[in-house]
């Protein structure tokens, strides 16, 4: 009867150690189970946060871009603005210096042809005296 009674608390033992691991194996699973979800999300949240990140800095990229072709737009509209300040400075020189010279063809001119003038009628003076 002792001998009975020992086997049926050897077979409960084991079968409460069975339960028990059971238990904890089930118990291991639901943990893991959480944290893999959990791992999920972090995960998801991460990437999101990249791809956030990389839209803001892909937004102001495009803003420098923006910025530097505005610069280069005014820079180039005031060296072209320049440009045609001296160029019209140039011309208005070159007019000038053409001006001048016709002048002084004229002013040479008109000396040459004074001095090869004939006297005037009636002996009066000349300059030439």
């Amino acid at each position: 009867s002792s001998s009975v009674k020992d086997e049926k608390r050897r077979a409960k033992s084991i079968a409460d150690a069975k339960a028990a691991e059971e238990a904890r194996k089930k118990k291991r699973d639901e943990d893991e189970a959480k944290f893999v979800a959990s791992e999920k999300i972090r995960l998801a949240k991460e990437a999101e946060a990249r791809a956030e990140a990389e839209r803001a800095e892909e937004a102001r990229r495009a803003k420098v871009r923006a910025e530097l072709a505005e610069r280069a737009e005014i820079e180039r509209a005031l060296r072209e603005e320049k440009e045609e300040k001296e160029r019209v400075e140039r011309e208005r020189r070159e007019r000038e210096a053409r001006e001048e010279q016709e002048r002084r063809r004229v002013e040479e001119a008109e000396a040459r042809a004074a001095e090869e003038a004939p006297p005037p009628p009636g002996g009066a003076p000349t300059a030439r005296a």
